[in-house]
């Protein structure tokens, strides 16, 4: 089957529910950043299983086109986007909207990871001056985990 002859419109469908996901994650991701900088862990947690449903939804959908793309006889992305850009123009402008969507959701998520890992050192640290153990150094395990000397004395003991 040559390009020209290949049936576009499931690729398309598949690309359109990619953009009406990614959309929908890229909202709920800054609804997750406006709960994370308000300290709002209700509302963070609310968003945490729609969040993880919208995902899921994006992975078997990619699972699908990709293997939609082999059907039609293509070895992975770029050759189908490059036989879309000649013979189906609408189909790879989906794919490309779709494309930045996804790199917007990605960027969001690593924002959101800093805060939450900012936030937690935070907790961490105010948790430490409780527990008297703010003069302490840190040594590090093999994740990358900091770790404290236990010794000290606890906000109760001062």
């Amino acid at each position: 089957m040559t390009p020209t002859t290949h049936d576009w419109s499931l690729l398309n469908q598949l690309l359109q529910r990619d953009i009406a996901s990614s959309e929908q994650l890229l909202t709920l991701l800054h609804a997750e950043r406006k709960a994370l900088e308000t300290r709002d862990y209700t509302q963070f947690e609310a968003l945490v299983e729609p969040k993880k449903n919208l995902i899921t939804q994006i992975e078997q959908n990619l699972a699908v086109r990709q293997q939609h793309l082999r059907q039609l006889g293509f070895n992975g992305d770029s050759p189908a986007l490059a036989a879309a850009q000649t013979y189906a123009p609408s189909v790879a402008e989906c794919w490309h909207s779709a494309a930045v969507l996804w790199q917007e959701c990605q960027i969001a998520s690593q924002i959101n990871d800093q805060i939450c890992r900012r936030t937690r050192l935070v907790v961490e640290r105010v948790l430490d001056v409780l527990r008297g153990q703010h003069n302490q150094s840190a040594t590090y395990d093999a994740t990358g985990t900091s770790q404290r000397d236990g010794s000290g004395r606890t906000i109760s003991n001062a």
